[in-house]
């Protein structure tokens, strides 16, 4: 590893750091914290939601590698999922061991719920920067995601 990229190495976990810190203030609010609350989504319930989204249906070992979860704290939160209503399990036509999970419309819009809320978090964040800090933050969300877009796009 060079020292360059040990260098950057360090601020892109410094900046992780930065993000949890700032999304805990920002955004953490719109979820469910200790699973209490009725029809409002956790973090974690919100991100494997999200993620089925993405993927239009999933697996169980598919969540376990993309959310570095493991199956069995995986196959807690999706039971529940399941018996609230947000998801779907379907097991594959060829192979009965398979189940795939899919969304349903209560989970559409509990995830629905969870964007509007993080965009609404965003926004004040964003609307409380001056206008040097705007294009900042614009053209760094710009460049990264483009890094990051045109990457994945590779695999």
């Amino acid at each position: 590893m060079s020292e360059e990229g040990k260098a950057i190495a360090g601020r892109v976990i410094e900046l992780q750091g930065m993000i949890i810190r700032w999304s805990a203030v920002s955004i953490d609010r719109y979820f469910n914290k200790n699973g209490k609350k009725p029809d409002v989504l956790t973090k974690t319930q919100a991100e494997i939601i999200a993620t089925i989204n993405t993927l239009e249906k999933a697996t169980i070992s598919q969540l376990e590698n993309i959310l570095c979860t493991s199956k069995s704290s995986l196959s807690i939160t999706v039971g529940k999922l399941f018996k609230e209503g947000y998801i779907n399990k379907e097991r594959d036509d060829t192979d009965g061991r398979v189940v795939y999970l899919t969304i349903t419309e209560k989970g559409k819009t509990s995830l629905k719920k969870v964007i509007d809320g993080m965009t609404e978090g965003i926004n004040m964040f964003y609307d409380n920067l001056n206008t040097q800090e705007k294009e900042l933050f614009e053209t760094g969300i710009d460049c990264f995601y483009k890094i990051l877009n045109s990457k994945w796009e590779e695999r």
